[in-house]
């Protein structure tokens, strides 16, 4: 045994040393996750939002028991409210985070695309008024290991897009980022009323959740022909029976963000998270045009005793129990399904629908 000593002894050394190396930068220690085939006909993706890092994360057993094509995690992918300039406490919410055995075996194995919303920008509720934000899209750059020459790291923002799959059986999905040159929100004149919980309706003219460069660019993505248009939105999009964040509480960028989807003549899917509840949603168009949201929250963050809340465009109650989303696509018969799956991985609600032939 005597001449393997040296050698386990080196082994060992070399395992402290990563152990340490880890236990330093846990971050830099996660698991990068694989390319994203963009030739490939997309089949299924998964999305989910709100996934506190501090809190048991058991829905990993349902999603990870699944084959992923890509999966979305679409805001408050943790919790991490800080002081500028340095953001200390987002930096540890990460760090955290970075060791979450069933994240990380997701982000091993499947393409994973993100975005932020207001826990992982930095602060509640914020918008561009909040200090922080060019820290904090350094700090989530760093955790999702963005490419270097990434479009994301060569302008403001966190908005992007991917095109999945051959000519005919294309996917756009589309992230905005609803955070960076969102205004002010207008605090609520009776506090947890039914639909003025937090916030009212603003109604100022200079009103904006995009800006005006994400605006345009959201234009031009909208005319490429596609069979499937996914629209990611931190916040609700078509939701209206609550006071909360939404995109309701800016009336004006709403309607124009609603008159810009209903011009696309390929379906639109609208993913959201935020509300630590999932429900569907529908707006219709016209006899056969329609828009439809689905909100998946949260991952590991449920809130006891919430209750029900009108649901003007909602289809069915909301769900306050954790949950995770998918689309599932059905190449040969040209039809998709929208559904959302509870912790263990059954059925809560789902939607049916076509996908365009790409002729727009």
């Amino acid at each position: 045994m005597g001449r393997f000593l040296p050698r386990l002894l080196g082994g060992l050394l070399a395992v402290s040393a990563s152990l340490t190396w880890a236990a330093d930068d846990p971050v830099a220690a996660a698991p990068p996750s694989p390319p994203l085939d963009r030739a490939a006909p997309l089949e299924h993706l998964g999305f989910g939002s709100c996934l506190h890092q501090d809190r048991p994360q058991p829905i990993f057993s349902a999603i990870n028991a699944r084959s992923w094509d890509a999966f979305l995690m679409i805001g408050d992918n943790v919790y991490g409210d800080a002081t500028p300039p340095a953001l200390d406490e987002l930096a540890e919410a990460y760090a955290v985070a970075a060791q979450a055995e069933g994240l990380n075996r997701l982000r091993s194995t499947t393409p994973v695309l993100a975005t932020w919303d207001d826990h992982d920008y930095g602060a509640n509720d914020a918008g561009a008024e909040f200090s922080g934000r060019v820290k904090a899209e350094e700090l989530f750059h760093r955790f999702w290991h963005t490419p270097a020459d990434s479009v994301l790291r060569r302008r403001e923002g966190l908005y992007y897009h991917e095109t999945l799959g051959p000519e005919g059986q294309q996917v756009q999905v589309i992230f905005l980022d609803t955070r960076s040159f969102r205004t002010g929100l207008v605090p609520t004149d009776a506090l947890n009323a039914p639909g003025k919980e937090r916030y009212l309706p603003n109604e100022a003219a200079d009103q904006n959740v995009l800006g005006e460069a994400q605006w345009a660019w959201l234009s031009e993505r909208l005319r490429e022909p596609v069979a499937l248009r996914i629209v990611v939105s931190s916040i609700q999009v078509l939701a209206e029976g609550h006071g909360w964040e939404a995109w309701r509480l800016f009336p004006r960028e709403r309607s124009r963000l609603l008159e810009l989807l209903g011009e696309s003549a390929a379906p639109v899917v609208i993913l959201s998270g935020d509300r630590h509840r999932g429900g569907l949603y529908q707006y219709p168009l016209g006899p056969d045009h329609r828009l439809v949201e689905l909100t998946s929250s949260s991952l590991n963050f449920a809130i006891p005793g919430i209750q029900e809340e009108p649901g003007p465009l909602r289809v069915g109650p909301t769900y306050r129990d954790e949950n995770f989303g998918a689309l599932s696509l059905n190449w040969a018969q040209r039809q998709f399904e929208l559904a959302l799956f509870d912790r263990d991985g059954l059925t809560l609600t789902s939607y049916h629908g076509a996908l365009s032939d790409n002729g727009e």
